[in-house]
């Protein structure tokens, strides 16, 4: 399912790389919508159905969010949960589009079961994950239990995590949205999580804004502009114009506007995007929506206890695992 816009060849001109060490004791803003989604897709039993408890609700969220969070803790790497608030008007159209792809999973999924292909049946499944209030709550509780602090933003959770980054309050972003570096946001740390693998790495790459447009040679405005006419969660892009023939017309005419005026066309097809939706997209990446007044960002105790409470007794979790996570927690604070 599309998720912002898609830069990852460009975004790539952007890599640095950091010593893991430098970044434990650090803050890092999490795009929480973008995780969660990402937990729900893909914590799921291997029959491609999500992970319940005994009373049948999913918990494939608390899961992701319970691990995530513990193994940043242990490494001493301070997270903070950036929550979606309300969405722009010009994003309603791709939320409804992404019902109607869940609707269809859900109808392949069912085929694919008739059919006996469980493999299919397994990629579509992935495809169904829905986020509601209700989980959106249990994650707010869970990310409270560790003492985490959140932020429920008024607007884009991207925008409001790439604020922190821009305000010194957090070193840099985790999601997989590239939106994140068309709201400013800094440093990028894409799907950045705490593996046996990660652990034993001296370095980690991240995406530096600066260091992408002083590659590319074009500014933060233009690429907003070259998104535009890729395709955004805001409209759908100029058909045939990927990342790189976007870049091409942005260096060659400097805006959008003057690549419109130009006549510019490809396959024949002369390029347009209405003039009212160009400055409104402009204005949601350039001036979007922020929380400016949140509460200084803090770090409370943990509650230990209301963690096996809500994770085994509640839910079903594993009592060995989450006993032995909150052991290595626990012993990281005793160091």
């Amino acid at each position: 399912m599309k998720v912002g816009v898609k830069i990852n060849d460009l975004a790539s001109r952007g890599q640095k790389k950091i010593q893991i060490g430098k970044l434990f004791g650090n803050v890092v803003a999490i795009d929480a919508f973008n995780v969660i989604f990402k937990f729900l897709s893909a914590i799921r039993y291997r029959d491609g159905k999500p992970l319940t408890d005994n009373e049948g609700n999913i918990v494939s969220h608390l899961s992701g969010i319970f691990y995530r969070t513990l193994n940043y803790l242990v490494c001493g790497i301070r997270p903070v949960y950036i929550f979606d608030g309300n969405y722009p008007e010009l994003k309603f159209d791709t939320l409804e589009e992404r019902e109607r792809i869940r609707e269809e999973a859900k109808r392949k999924v069912k085929e694919a079961r008739m059919r006996g292909n469980l493999e299919e049946a397994l990629k579509y499944e992935k495809m169904t994950a829905t986020l509601n209030s209700e989980m959106i709550k249990e994650s707010k509780e869970l990310i409270n239990d560790f003492g985490v602090p959140y932020i429920q933003a008024s607007g884009e959770g991207e925008a409001q995590a790439a604020y922190l980054v821009q305000n010194d309050d957090a070193w840099g972003v985790v999601s997989e949205d590239y939106d994140t570096l068309l709201f400013g946001g800094t440093r990028l740390l894409y799907d950045f999580s705490i593996t046996k693998k990660t652990k034993s790495l001296t370095e980690i790459e991240y995406i530096s804004l600066p260091k992408m447009l002083i590659d590319l040679e074009i500014t933060r405005e233009q690429l907003v502009d070259m998104a535009i006419l890729i395709g955004t969660d805001y409209n759908p892009g100029v058909k045939w114009v990927g990342q790189h023939t976007a870049l091409k017309l942005i260096k060659k005419y400097g805006t959008i506007e003057k690549v419109i005026k130009a006549g510019e066309k490809v396959r024949g097809k002369k390029i347009y995007v209405n003039t009212e939706i160009i400055k409104g997209i402009q204005d949601i990446y350039l001036n979007p929506s922020l929380k400016t007044d949140y509460a200084p960002l803090e770090w409370r105790r943990i509650s230990f206890e209301q963690l096996k409470e809500r994770m085994i007794h509640k839910h079903n979790f594993s009592k060995k695992r989450i006993r032995n996570g909150i052991k290595r927690l626990k012993e990281k604070i005793k160091e």
